[in-house]
């Protein structure tokens, strides 16, 4: 299986600054998604110099950016009340992100359905649906494509993307949410997942604490996890997220490397 190794630069607080790309480049790190930052601390990748920063540092190492991450949704909710505070805060980091991807000539932003933006009911079912069709639009007209990052079973995610009715909207996968929640099935469900999807996640960790282990050395089957994706011919890019700054991580360009050696072996 020939993927892209990306981390993803929230997974420890010296991946958040351009100056990491040196470092990246050495441990095999080909592609990095970035955090736009939190609405308390304004956005911090709206600021011209820091777009700029990581334009001219990934360029220099070859580094591709892949994704601009819009996490504090997971604060504010997109399943908030339409109008509400919460929801305003939500579409403004969402327009923020699509600004910054067009200017950095990054393909997609991704929104993740965790925290705050859940989907437990099926009212949260409709105002994701509504949130991610308001996101297509406003990207599709700059060219970007929008990933949701959930834990809907296959059949409800084919559901998301016939009422959201956008062919700019992408899947994001990762499978370690499941299995750590014992939901293997996902498993065999990865071709339907894999029709529309702009990459993959990949952690280890233990049930009720993901991203606490080096791979291979949880619980979350990332050896049957890798072992799918290669039944399925996956070649898209397989994207770091351990916690590399939680308790008991070596130092985190150390651990990052011993990350991509296992990814390595086992795809490469």
């Amino acid at each position: 299986m020939s993927v892209l190794l990306g981390v993803c630069n929230w997974a420890h607080p010296l991946l958040q600054s351009p100056s990491c790309c040196a470092k990246l480049k050495d441990v095999g790190i080909q592609a990095l998604q970035l955090d736009l930052g939190s609405s308390e601390g304004g956005f911090p990748l709206t600021s011209a110099e820091l777009r700029r920063r990581w334009r001219e540092e990934a360029d220099r190492h070859g580094l591709r950016l892949d994704a601009v991450a819009v996490l504090d949704v997971m604060k504010h909710g997109m399943v908030a009340e339409p109008g509400s505070e919460r929801r305003k805060t939500v579409e403004e980091a969402v327009a923020a992100a699509v600004d910054c991807a067009a200017g950095m000539g990054i393909p997609q932003i991704l929104l993740p359905s965790f925290g705050a933006s859940a989907i437990r009911t099926r009212d949260d079912l409709r105002e994701t649906a509504r949130c991610l069709r308001w996101a297509c639009a406003l990207a599709k007209r700059r060219g970007i494509a929008v990933a949701t990052e959930n834990l809907l079973d296959a059949g409800m995610t084919k559901t998301l993307f016939a009422v959201v009715s956008y062919d700019n909207l992408r899947t994001f996968l990762d499978l370690s949410n499941f299995t750590l929640r014992r939901r293997e099935k996902v498993l065999d469900e990865l071709p339907e997942y894999l029709a529309a999807c702009g990459g993959v996640h990949i952690k280890d960790g233990m049930y009720g604490k993901p991203g606490v282990r080096l791979l291979g050395d949880g619980v979350a089957q990332v050896e049957k996890q890798l072992a799918a994706l290669q039944r399925t011919g996956y070649t898209g890019a397989l994207f770091l997220e351990n916690a590399y700054a939680a308790q008991g991580f070596e130092e985190p360009f150390a651990a990052l490397g011993n990350d991509v050696a296992y990814l390595r072996r086992a795809v490469l």
